[in-house]
């Protein structure tokens, strides 16, 4: 085995189980969480190889009357949200940090993007040990 193989199952292991966990959230979100709306606060500046973007801030108040302050973990073209717009998110009542947009392309996209992304790799290992 080549460390080609190494790395591209490693890797591939790992981004496939951290996206298998967000998509366990998201059905957790889906299932048991609590709906509110929340106010996109503030911006910030991401930059990427191709340029840059800016990704929301987003403010809301949980059951218990507590301020919860969070960026969704996606960002880029498709997921802009202009200051002071109302969104609706998603939260579990046990935990108001495991948040999200409560929009289609917020909740599934991260989920479904580290997922395809962790096969990718781990397809690159299969293809890899079988030309060995």
């Amino acid at each position: 085995m080549g460390l080609g193989f190494v790395v591209c199952a490693m890797s591939g292991t790992v981004v496939l189980l951290i996206g298998l966990h967000n998509a366990i959230l998201v059905r957790r979100l889906r299932q048991h969480g609590i709906r509110t709306s929340g106010l996109v606060v503030d911006q910030t500046r991401e930059s990427t190889d191709s340029g840059h973007y800016w990704k929301p801030v987003i403010s809301f108040t949980d059951q218990h009357g507590h301020t919860v302050t969070f960026q969704p973990g996606v960002g880029g073209k498709g997921y802009e949200l202009p200051t002071g717009r109302e969104v609706p998110v998603v939260y579990l009542a046990d935990n108001p940090e495991k948040v999200k947009v409560d929009m289609r392309r917020f909740t599934t996209s991260q989920a479904l993007y580290l997922v395809v992304f962790g096969l990718i790799l781990l397809s690159v290992a299969v293809a890899i040990l079988k030309a060995g």
